[in-house]
């Protein structure tokens, strides 16, 4: 059995899955449809992998994650919600990552 477990605040979202062993899957963010289209064209220029659908662009990492671009307000918990993260810690076994 597979579940996932995400987690929301303001504009952002994080998803982990927890199947056989615990994994982070991917992280959202809402974003305006120019910065969507400069992200997804510079993770190309990189050779991520780019998933462009009707309600959500994924993007593929080398590093086993996704990062998920949203343009669409309606997935919004709080819209007024001016929260934000101020930092994230995700620890990593894959070669490539570093702490910063």
């Amino acid at each position: 059995m597979f579940r996932t477990i995400e987690m929301k605040k303001g504009k952002v979202n994080v998803t982990f899955g927890y199947g056989k062993r615990p994994s982070f899957d991917h992280i959202g963010f809402l974003i305006t449809k120019d910065e969507h289209d400069a992200i997804c064209d510079r993770a190309s220029k990189m050779d991520w992998g780019v998933k462009i659908g009707e309600r959500r662009t994924f993007l593929l990492s080398p590093y086993g994650f996704s990062i998920e671009l949203q343009t669409h307000e309606d997935v919004i918990y709080q819209r007024n919600d001016t929260s934000s993260i101020q930092k994230m810690r995700i620890s990593t076994n894959r070669n490539g990552l570093k702490t910063i």
